[in-house]
């Protein structure tokens, strides 16, 4: 089982432990500049007020297992500007490398949409690479319908 939460000072051990395995991971983490600094980048993350420009609002979430250990992370955007309606969607999630095919990306996406519906979405958009024929099952498994396939990727709806 794991658990969806927001990044605070708690997770700051936990997190800087796995950080080199996520470069050898090359996982995507927003705002990861060097050097780094937990207390910063907590800051810019949990920022919902002056987003940069072509941002939208949104939540970052560390995915977190019975074993107390960052398996992956969601975020959320609470609404969508043009660019993410045509590829990104609302939700993006990852799972580290030692931690897939463990049914976390499944649960992580379920909590997420979970949370979409506290925003009072009534659907989200999500995507994934073509070829990534397991997070198009995760999609599947939280009732996603598939819109089409681009050119190197596919679009989901999932009503709420």
């Amino acid at each position: 089982m794991i658990r969806l939460e927001k990044p605070a000072l708690l997770h700051k051990k936990l997190f800087e432990e796995s950080l080199n395995e996520l470069k050898n991971d090359s996982f995507d983490y927003y705002f990861i500049k060097e050097p780094f600094i937990y207390e910063q980048w907590i800051q810019e993350i949990n920022r919902i007020e002056n987003i940069p420009e072509n941002w939208v609002p949104g939540s970052f979430f560390f995915a977190i297992n019975s074993d107390n250990k960052i398996v992956g992370r969601v975020s959320i955007r609470h609404l969508l500007n043009k660019m993410l309606l045509e590829r990104g969607g609302h939700i993006g999630y990852g799972v580290f490398s030692e931690f897939r095919k463990n049914y976390y990306a499944t649960e992580m996406l379920k909590q997420a949409l979970e949370y979409c519906k506290s925003l009072s979405l009534k659907y989200v958009v999500l995507d994934c690479d073509l070829d990534n024929y397991g997070s198009q099952k995760v999609i599947e498994n939280n009732f996603g319908i598939k819109e089409h396939n681009k050119k190197d990727f596919c679009r989901y709806w999932i009503a709420l």
